[in-house]
């Protein structure tokens, strides 16, 4: 695995966050159905901003719905290369760095002790160095 392959959740997770911002302000944009009051009204050319916002806001639901099926596909890839991973430090440094999308400063604070940001982050990078000569 490379190391952009252990980033893919976080990249998806950002993706997915933008989706769901625009899909709040689409929804907060103030665009209602127009009042029923009984009477006729022409169709004649005007548009239908209302049903055109719907059909865009279930289209990003969709764009998300389809990024979080594929975030799951790229969890269980990178939890199938972590058990491959010998090292319980390094396995724990992946985890929270790819999975639980922390910062090194988070990824030190959760496993304590001597690790710092700085460790953290060139173990992980060393490894991933490592792995890519391999290859």
């Amino acid at each position: 695995m490379t190391r952009q392959e252990a980033y893919q959740i976080y990249y998806l997770n950002k993706e997915i966050k933008t989706l769901q911002d625009r899909l709040d302000r689409m929804r907060n944009s103030g665009l209602r159905s127009p009042k029923l009051d009984g009477m006729p009204r022409s169709s004649g050319g005007i548009s239908k901003p209302v049903e055109n916002q719907a059909v865009r806001e279930a289209d990003l639901e969709k764009r998300i719905e389809r990024l979080l099926k594929r975030i799951q596909k790229q969890r269980r890839k990178i939890f199938m290369y972590i058990d491959s991973v010998e090292d319980p430090l390094l396995r724990m440094i992946i985890i929270f760095r790819c999975v639980d999308l922390c910062t090194w400063e988070e990824v030190a604070g959760n496993i304590g002790g001597p690790v710092t940001a700085d460790s953290a982050r060139k173990s992980f990078n060393r490894h991933f160095e490592r792995e890519n000569r391999k290859k």
